[in-house]
This record gives structure tokens, sequence and C-alpha cells, in this order.
């Protein structure tokens, strides 16, 4: 017998209670009620934040969307051509609009580029369909390459099939949208299946984070206003609500609802994906394209009360210092040193994040880490043939070779992790799986991905 209504239940509760347990006092915000409060654009916060501005406008978020011009569009449109799986691409301008012609199963359509999509590593681009849909092309411009490329090189897709660049996988509307632009109303029809997609501005703004501003522009402006902000601030942030205002549009998760506003729960609104072996390893590292929350809310960090902003300026999205300096800012000093890792000082081998933040490649070119900070396990490669960090280096070297040297560094026993139970869980070991589901020291998404993994079991 099985149980699946009662198994998404224990997820949603195991998730909701424990994630939302924790206070830690760090990131101030404004104290106002936002319900009645309006989106003003960010131009009206620049006069009092430039510091603030200024970097925001050096970020990935600046650049989220953009219109095409000379300043945003970094793909070349000299009359390039460029040709991948059966498809055929022109790119060119014609006078100050920007243009592709494609090429597919024997005919030709000419679309003007509607925005830029994203900027580093890689540049997407948006053209019109009918019905207000927005498509994304599949041919995208390196930025570090400076070249034309497929993102699923070699594989042709044929037109009839979701995955086609025509169709709902590559919809911007439904698919990107959210995420890239601020104040979004995707503007679904479901009776025409046509869209009126709208957005009060067109990239990832002040308000995409703050919420909408126009009640603490009308309080600045009021007479008598102290500008050395007296009392505005009156709450803080915890750990958790820091991680869930970046959660919307950085984890792997379904909406259950038409919208999330700021400073609401995250899991009031969003089914974050499990960890489960579908889309993670077996052990829970990232697989697919997994953006980061839940990574991070497996980690030791996220319970140890540290959030994103610890390590990335909000502003610019930029670390806030290069190196294992960065990782200094909390570890003691005997964990850069060649005692602990083994490696020459001031090499790639020596950097923490190479060890404990292991990566891999999406969209083509994306490199991007696992942020659930792995101590390297090769004895779990061995064992179930899972990632570990000293065989992503040492690629012509065995995992047998990596588990011995760990074991001659830092000796035979590791330290206890939920990923063990999960292994042993998928082995057929249940027994390991409800030890998990019962430990609420372990992170929630461990222990609602072994809920599901009982599932697997008969009552």
């Amino acid at each position: 017998m099985k149980y699946t209504g009662f198994v998404v239940l224990l997820i949603l509760f195991t998730i909701t209670f424990y994630v939302g347990c924790r206070p830690k006092e760090k990131a101030y915000v404004f104290d106002e009620s936002k319900s009645k409060s309006t989106f003003v654009g960010s131009q009206n916060c620049q006069s009092c934040h430039l510091q603030e501005y200024k970097l925001w406008e050096e970020s990935h978020h600046f650049h989220a969307m953009e219109e095409p011009r000379e300043q945003s569009v970094l793909g070349d449109f000299d009359n390039a051509e460029f040709k991948a799986d059966g498809v055929e691409y022109l790119f060119f301008q014609n006078g100050n609009q920007y243009v592709v012609s494609v090429s597919e199963n024997d005919s030709t359509i000419t679309y003007p580029i509607k925005y830029t999509f994203g900027v580093e590593p890689l540049q997407q681009y948006l053209i019109d369909f009918p019905d207000g849909k927005v498509q994304t092309l599949r041919a995208t411009w390196d930025t570090e390459k400076e070249e034309w490329f497929h993102q699923r090189e070699g594989e042709s897709v044929p037109k009839h099939d979701w995955l086609h660049w025509s169709n709902q996988a590559q919809n911007w509307n439904s698919m990107c949208a959210s995420c890239h632009s601020t104040n979004l109303e995707k503007g679904l029809n479901t009776n025409t299946l046509s869209y009126n997609t709208t957005f009060s501005e067109i990239n990832v703004a002040c308000e995409s984070c703050h919420g909408p501003g126009s009640s603490h522009v009308e309080m600045v402006e009021k007479e008598g206003y102290s500008k050395d902000h007296s009392g505005l601030f009156a709450k803080a942030k915890t750990n958790v609500e820091q991680v869930e205002n970046c959660a919307p549009c950085h984890a792997r998760r379904t909406e259950l609802t038409d919208k999330f506003k700021v400073d609401e729960k995250f899991l009031d609104h969003f089914m974050p994906q499990t960890i489960n072996e579908v889309f993670y390893e077996k052990d829970g590292q990232i697989k697919e394209e997994d953006y980061v929350y839940a990574s991070f809310v497996s980690s030791k960090m996220y319970h140890e009360d540290v959030s994103c902003l610890d390590c990335h300026n909000p502003h610019s999205n930029k670390l806030k210092l290069k190196g294992n300096a960065l990782c200094m800012q909390c570890h003691e000093s005997t964990y850069n040193r060649k005692e602990h890792h083994f490696h020459e000082i001031n090499t790639e081998s020596a950097q923490c994040v190479n060890c404990h933040m292991t990566g891999k490649t999406y969209m083509g070119n994306d490199f991007r880490r696992d942020h659930s900070f792995r101590i390297p396990r090769p004895d779990q490669s061995v064992a179930h043939g899972t990632s570990n960090a000293c065989n992503g280096c040492h690629e012509s070297k065995t995992a047998d070779w990596a588990a011995e040297n760990i074991e001659k560094w830092y000796g035979e026993e590791r330290a206890p992790h939920f990923s063990d139970a999960l292994l042993a869980g998928l082995d057929g070991d249940g027994k390991s799986l409800v030890k998990l589901i019962n430990d609420q020291t372990e992170p929630a998404i461990a222990r609602a991905t072994a809920i599901e993994y009982l599932e697997r079991f008969p009552l």
C-alpha cells in the first residue's frame, strides 16, 4: 500500500515547521506596512541610496533583462551566421533594430529582438510570438568565448516537441519572466491560452527585494522627516527571512499561488524541490539545474545562522571578499593551512570552494557551485558512485585512491551527515530513513526527502 497524499502533507509540515523556527537578528529592514504600498520605481530610491544604486547598476540583477540597444546587446549582430542541430541563424541589424532570421524545416522567419536576457556568462534573446507570447531563442551568445552556441549542442528537437524553442519550455511568460523583472504579472488567459504580461520595471530592481516603496517614499517626503533615519529601523530580518527573500528566484520550486510578495512566507507560496535522486545526486549534491536554495538550507552553514548576505553583496551580487578570505570571516585560520587541506598554499587546489563547493556547468557554459558545503566523501563514491571533490580535480585517479588519502590525512572516521541515511534508504534500509525523519537536528529538506523515499516501502 502506498501513501502519496500523506507523504506530501508530511513534506509540507516538516519543511514549514523546521525551516521557520530559528531567529537571527542582523539585516535591518524598514518597518512599514507594504500591504498598501505601490511600486514607484528604482529612480525614486537613487537620491537617498546612491551608493547602493550604483552597486546595483553593476549587478546581474540590473542586466537581468533589457531593451536591445548598443550598450545591452553583447552578441554579434554584424551579419553573423550560425548553424547548429539543423537550424540556421542570421543575426543582423536593420537600422537601430536588432534582428534574427531563423531557417528551420525549409522555412525562414525573421524576428526583431524584443529583449536581451541575462548578461554573463551567456546572453539570451527574446522574440515576440502571437497571443502575447515571448519565446527564448535557442542560439545563445557566449560572453567569454565571444561566439554563438547552442545550450544543448547535438540535440535536435522536433518542432512539435515541448522542448522546442517555439513551445512552452522556452516560453518567457511562464518559465522565466517572474525572476527577471519587477512586479511581474503573467496575465495568462486560460480560455484563450494567451498572455498579457506586464511588469513595473524591466529588470530585477530595488522593489523586487524590498517590496513596493510608495509608503517609504511618502514617509521620507513628509515635513520634519529626519535624515538620520532615527527610529526608522524597527525590525530585523532573521537569516531564515533573508534566505527566503532570495528563494523565490534562487530555488527550484513549484508555484502554489498567483504571486509572492516580499516579506511573506516562502513556503506559503512555493513547494521547493526536495533533494531526491531525480534532480540531485543520490547523496543530495547538485545534478540538474537546481539553483541554490535547497542545497543551502541543507547545509551546516544555514543551520549556524549564515545567510546569503554573509558572502554576497546584495546590491552588486558580488562576493564580499576574494578567495579564502571570504571563508576566513568565520572560520579559524588553521583551515587555511597546508596542514588542513594538504595542498600548496595559494594554488587553486588550496581554495576552500574547490573542496567544499564543487560545481557543475548548466545552460552550456554556466558553472555554478553547490551550496551544501560538503566535506569530500570519496568513500561514498566508492560505494554509491556519487561525485567527490578529490576526483573532480584528480580525474585520472580512482575513488578508492581518493578515499585512501582521506583516511591517511583525517583518520578512518567520517563526520555524520544526512547523506549516509539517504544513501542507505535508497539501498533498502527504511530504518535509516525513519531515524533521519525523526531527528529534528537534521535539515528539514533532507528529512522531507527521506519521507519521500519512505513511500517506496510498504506499510
